[in-house]
């Protein structure tokens, strides 16, 4: 959720390049990074944790909600799962290269 953080930090609306912008992308970065930072988007946009404000057809800003408790609660639990599966991936990791060790 780099791009709903980088708004509370913001502290008010901004657009999709400047937002772009300020979670360290750039707009030569290869197509995957960019594709990533709108599905992450379109993901906290969903979960109600950004609302996009459409000014016109050409102008849109977006800005971070406070989350329901349902939300946050939401949030911890997949960071809770996400940090359990790394720690995995890291044990299974070291585990695998001492065995070829041997």
């Amino acid at each position: 959720m780099p791009q709903y953080e980088t708004l509370l930090e913001a502290g008010q609306p901004l657009s999709p390049e400047e937002l772009f912008e300020r979670v360290g992308l750039k707009a030569d970065e290869q197509s995957e990074s960019v594709a990533v930072f709108y599905e992450e988007l379109a993901a906290d946009v969903e979960a109600a944790l950004i609302v996009e404000k459409r000014l016109d057809h050409e102008h849109v800003l977006l800005e971070a909600l406070v989350p329901s408790a349902e939300a946050l609660v939401s949030m911890a639990k997949k960071e809770i799962i996400a940090q359990a599966q790394k720690a995995d991936l890291i044990k299974k990791t070291m585990d695998g290269s001492t065995l070829y060790n041997v």
